[in-house]
């Protein structure tokens, strides 16, 4: 189990993104094959199939089987992958059946200092929105 530093969590970070799967295959094709991910664990819950893919970095995305479609309020708007290499990564995506809505696109986060990132948006097999960033800083 990796720390962090979050001392009223005693820990920190986030472990996983869940997210509900139409095709519970076909996701688990574009996550791992598509993106790389790694299927560390797959085990039954409540007649679904549950799989823990490793997104590269200790961090997860929880896949199940049998999803609805149906979004609850407060449901997560994107979530955000690391990458070095931006334009690749919209590459693999796009190869792998994501659709892109966001081609690789530059902008600089006004902070202090200033922070240059370079970021793309693509939809996964069931509409999740997943942004590919690349920064130095973040």
């Amino acid at each position: 189990m990796r720390g962090g530093n979050n001392p009223k969590l005693r820990g920190g970070g986030i472990h996983h993104i869940a997210i509900e799967s139409s095709d519970f295959d076909g996701s688990l094709r574009f996550y791992t094959e598509g993106l790389g991910f790694r299927n560390l664990l797959t085990f039954p819950e409540e007649e679904q199939t549950v799989a823990m893919l490793d997104t590269g970095d200790g961090t997860y995305v929880e896949l199940f089987s049998d999803g609805s479609g149906e979004r609850p309020k407060g449901c997560i708007l994107h979530f955000a992958l690391r990458t070095s290499d931006c334009d690749a990564a919209t590459e693999r995506a796009r190869t792998a059946g994501g659709t892109i809505t966001q081609e690789p696109t530059d902008i600089v986060l006004e902070g202090d200092p200033p922070v240059p990132v370079r970021y793309s948006f693509c939809e996964g097999p069931d509409g999740e929105q997943i942004e590919l960033l690349q920064a130095d800083v973040l």
